[in-house]
C-alpha cells in the first residue's frame, strides 16, 4: 500500500470517527493530514463527501510546489 492510500484510509477512519460522535456534520468541512512540508503535501476529505459513509477513495491528494 502506497503511503497515499494508507493516510487516505486513515483520514476517512477519522472522519468517520468523529461524525459517529457528533463531532462533524454530514458533509460539511474536511479532515486532512499532512504527507510532506517540503514540497508541501495534504492528503484531504473531498468537498461534498458524507463523513458517515467516506473511504480512502474520497480522499485525494493536492499540494504546492
Amino acid at each position: 500500500m502506497t503511503m497515499m492510500r494508507g493516510l487516505a484510509n486513515e483520514v476517512a477512519e477519522v472522519a468517520r470517527y468523529c461524525h459517529a460522535r457528533g463531532w462533524a456534520s454530514g458533509t460539511s468541512g474536511n479532515f486532512s493530514a499532512t504527507m510532506s512540508r517540503d514540497p508541501l503535501r495534504l492528503a484531504i476529505s473531498a468537498s461534498g463527501v458524507d463523513k458517515a459513509a467516506i473511504t480512502g477513495r474520497e480522499v485525494v491528494e493536492t499540494g504546492c510546489m
